[in-house]
């Protein structure tokens, strides 16, 4: 990506008004917060923080379910909203109640099963389809926005690693690792923005935004640095396949073991820079009275 040539291009938010962009902005952060809580709640059920995982979904689940049902009647109401952000917001919401409903259920049951000492995973199958649905949703996303927006750039690796994570369902013999591993490397390659692409991307979207003038400043701060976050811990999902791939014949259980380790701690600091990235938007004090 030239991001010389990036500078100079009009974003795709500016033929929005300010306050249509920022209307759009916080409805989806309320859509975006119940997601990655339930994400969150899904990751802990996984990897058995039984206890941990219950204190959290309770702490949370009334909440999630009051922040869709909002950001949804928002929508609703938004009478006027321009297509290309309604289209988004729909999408979005309608894709997430799906997730949040579907989930809950899923995560319920194997955490009821952790408790009595029974190891219970979702099924690949369902996996897999929720994998095709968030990857229809960035191929949205791409076809209503930029290829420097926040999100794309998210996006871009996100739906890369997705890919992985498919293929990685069809390995059987050693022929097919060793073509997952030259599949990997292709594809991950160049999938991460440079943390100036990252800064420069995040000064454009809050620029566009009505944020109160005394708290703008220390607010793009905090948004900079947790997108610069959100990334970092992309990298590390990076660097843990990349260990795993450095096996020249199938991963032992120790090499297994160690991927596994590496992405448990990426995806914790992933899903709270993303609730914290929404929760940022949640609070009515920055915003013009």
């Amino acid at each position: 990506m030239d991001f010389e040539n990036d500078k100079t291009r009009k974003r795709w938010f500016k033929k929005h008004s300010k306050s249509d962009f920022t209307k759009y902005i916080k409805i989806g952060s309320k859509i975006n917060w119940s997601y990655w809580i339930v994400a969150k709640y899904c990751h802990l059920a996984e990897i058995r923080k039984t206890r941990e995982a219950d204190k959290f979904i309770e702490r949370h689940r009334v909440e999630l379910i009051k922040k869709i049902n909002s950001a949804v009647e928002d929508i609703e109401k938004w009478n006027d909203a321009p297509s290309d952000l309604r289209i988004l917001l729909v999408a979005t919401s309608g894709s997430t109640k799906s997730f949040i409903s579907h989930s809950l259920e899923v995560s319920d049951s194997i955490n009821f099963y952790n408790k009595l000492g029974i190891i219970k995973e979702e099924p690949i199958d369902e996996l897999l389809d929720t994998i095709d649905r968030e990857q229809y949703l960035m191929r949205l996303y791409a076809q209503h926005t930029d290829e420097i927006d926040l999100n794309a750039l998210y996006y871009n690796w996100a739906y890369a690693y997705y890919e992985t994570i498919k293929h990685m369902n069809t390995i059987g013999d050693m022929d097919s690792w060793k073509a997952f591993k030259r599949f990997c490397m292709k594809s991950l390659r160049g999938t991460l923005p440079a943390r100036e692409q990252i800064e420069s991307s995040a000064a454009e979207t809050i620029d566009h935004l009505e944020i109160d003038a005394d708290v703008k400043n220390g607010f793009a701060h905090k948004f900079i640095n947790l997108w610069l976050h959100l990334f970092i811990s992309s990298a590390q999902y990076n660097r843990s396949l990349r260990l795993l791939l450095n096996s020249q014949d199938f991963p032992t259980e120790r090499d297994l073991r160690q991927y596994e380790a590496g992405l448990e701690e990426a995806a914790e600091k992933q899903f709270d820079s993303c609730i914290l990235l929404a929760n940022l938007f949640q609070n009515e004090e920055i915003y013009p009275g």
